[in-house]
């Protein structure tokens, strides 16, 4: 049971990410488990959700229609489904019914916008501004409504349009006197390109060419800035693109730049979809190679190219679920990964894999995909992968990258040892490489001798003066018992002879181990190792610079000890010659004023004392 709650709290933590990250297939397959296990009424709902923006729409009708559901939010979900399904006109019956919420209004205008009502859109977006004033999408209302007025004229049939002039007339008018109150009262606001160039238009159909003229003029200057902007960000991914091939590694700080100028260019609004989807793919690309946490994030970027309907090649949308299964592999989420292969194999078979792109990209497919069969077990699957790659490309059989990745797996698989000799003997017959061929022969020597005695002298055939394949020749030979042959090709081998003498004892003296010969005798010299006398580091005072020195220059013997100095030195003898302390000592002062003076020692011990009797004089 703690098992199960544990798993059941995690699928809710990772429901929550991805709601926060906006990654709708995540959001249904994660909902999905929940509900599998346990009913929950938010969970449904968010299940709901998902399904109307990945656009299942016949399995949302079928789960909408068993939930007992009678909220506005719900209504709406229902109303919105039939607009995505093409049936303007049940969708605008159920909007009729329900018309509480702004929403409603909304998607009642384009349902009739959809049919070719373009007045009776006009309208109701009328309507709506009136009487929703403080929405936060009322630009973007705006334009809708600028659009109708503009194509209720253009769509109209001439004589419906002349007996209905008036009011389509004031309709316009109407519409152009919500705009003008919406520039007073919101000078403030960034007016975006598509009001500007809408209202524009209308201006145009109420024969106002001055304003209309102005507002185009202002229109091709936001242009030409985008230009500008998208023509730097183009720049800037050719010179990354350049600096990839170069093989240029980006670390540290400059990664960092490299990394805050992307996002800033995903910041500007260019009107390119498939620009903004190739910024997002080198976001991943270069987060990739930095040490933060960055999955949820880069798989939200990569969903964003796939899922959107960017102006793509195919080549593009493959090379972004690749770059997808590389983050699970990275992530080491292999069943979502495994999921995933599954999509790109079922709408590219491995015949296509490998013909429809370049040689490089060839190669990258061939290893991701090898690598995913790597970390689920199934070794069969890379042989067939690799039998599938290399008969379209049979130039890479010198590729000894591809070639020992093979090696290392077919040595791992022991299950269908006889599908693998196939494999490498197929390789051995279509290399030429001498690299590969020589590691097939070791790897040969000792379950197959003949076999690699077969490579070796097909090797020495074309390599005749490599002496490595002539002795690992012989020794095949003398194994087997052909000791004629191993002694015929010893014998055939040439070796570097050395005649000059100095060369010789450059030898000697780099081997330590020189050995020479007199006519008197043999002494042996062993060569002394070279040492390095290392470079004492001058000690400099503090705050003192060598390339600027001061005036007065440092004391070179401040290191020294004090009396070893030349200045103390001479000062040593003098020291303790003259009277010590502050004593004054008048200058008639003899020894007998000294001994005149009070002595302290004791009375008793000084008249004991023994005199010493003066000697006679003879």
């Amino acid at each position: 049971m703690n098992d199960n709650n544990n798993q059941i709290e995690n699928l809710y933590t990772r429901l929550q990410q991805s709601i926060n990250d906006n990654n709708d297939e995540i959001i249904l397959k994660l909902s999905e488990q929940i509900l599998s296990k346990q009913q929950d009424e938010k969970v449904k709902k968010c299940h709901l959700i998902a399904l109307l923006k990945t656009e299942k729409l016949q399995q949302f009708q079928q789960e909408f229609s068993n939930l007992p559901i009678n909220d506005d939010q719900s209504q709406y979900w229902q109303a919105y489904s039939l607009y995505k399904q093409e049936k303007y006109e049940e969708c605008i019956k159920f909007c009729q019914q329900q018309q509480s919420q702004i929403q409603f209004f909304l998607l009642l205008a384009q349902s009739y916008n959809k049919l070719g009502q373009y007045q009776t859109a006009v309208e109701i977006y009328q309507q709506t501004l009136k009487k929703f004033p403080k929405t936060q999408d009322y630009q973007d209302i705006l334009v809708n409504l600028i659009a109708a007025s503009v194509s209720s004229k253009v769509k109209m049939k001439y004589f419906f349009f002349l007996k209905n002039k008036k009011k389509h007339k004031d309709l316009q008018e109407i519409s152009k006197s919500i705009v003008q109150d919406f520039i007073k009262n919101s000078k403030n606001q960034e007016q975006t390109r598509e009001f500007i160039y809408n209202y524009a238009f209308l201006l145009a159909n109420l024969h106002q060419t001055e304003d209309s003229l102005l507002l185009q003029r202002r229109f091709q200057q936001i242009i030409q800035k985008e230009n500008d902007k998208e023509d730097e960000i183009i720049s800037v991914l050719q010179s990354d693109y350049n600096d990839f091939l170069n093989h240029k590694v980006y670390q540290g700080e400059e990664l960092e730049k490299k990394i805050k100028q992307y996002e800033a260019f995903q910041k500007i609004n260019t009107q390119d979809k498939n620009l903004k989807a190739v910024l997002n793919n080198n976001i991943v690309f270069f987060k990739s190679l930095s040490k933060s946490d960055h999955f949820s994030e880069s798989l939200r970027l990569l969903e964003d190219c796939i899922s959107n309907k960017y102006k793509q090649t195919s080549e593009q949308i493959f090379l972004f679920k690749l770059n997808k299964l590389i983050l699970y592999i990275q992530k080491g989420k292999y069943n979502e990964g495994l999921n995933l292969l599954q999509e790109i194999e079922k709408k590219y078979p491995q015949n296509l894999l490998f013909q429809e792109f370049s040689l490089k990209q060839r190669i990258h497919i061939f290893l991701l995909l090898a690598e995913m069969a790597k970390q689920m077990n199934q070794q069969d699957k890379i042989i067939t992968l690799f039998n599938s790659l290399f008969e379209n490309n049979p130039s890479v059989y010198e590729n000894e990258v591809l070639i020992c990745f093979m090696f290392s797996q077919l040595i791992k698989n022991k299950q269908n040892e006889q599908h693998n000799e196939q494999v490498l003997q197929k390789i051995g017959q279509n290399t030429k490489n001498p690299q590969i061929l020589s590691f097939l022969a070791d790897f040969y020597a000792k379950s197959n001798p003949i076999l690699a005695i077969e490579m070796f002298e097909k090797l020495i055939s074309k390599f005749s003066k490599e002496r490595v394949f002539q002795q690992k020749l012989a020794k095949l030979y003398a194994n087997n018992g052909n000791l004629e042959k191993a002694e015929k090709l010893l014998e055939s081998i040439e070796f570097d002879l050395i005649n000059d003498y100095n060369e010789l004892t450059k030898l000697e003296s780099e081997l330590a181990l020189s050995k020479i010969q007199t006519k008197s005798g043999s002494t042996t010299n062993i060569a002394k190792k070279i040492q390095k006398k290392k470079k004492k580091r001058i000690r400099f005072p503090k705050n003192y610079d060598p390339k600027n020195p001061p005036v007065n220059q440092p004391d070179p013997e401040r290191w020294l000890p004090k009396y070893e100095r030349k200045d103390f030195k001479r000062k040593k003898g003098q020291m303790g010659g003259k009277t010590q302390g502050s004593a004054a000592v008048d200058m008639l002062a003899t020894k007998a004023t000294f001994n005149a003076g009070n002595t302290t020692s004791h009375q008793q011990v000084s008249s004991n004392k023994n005199k010493k009797p003066n000697k006679r004089k003879k």
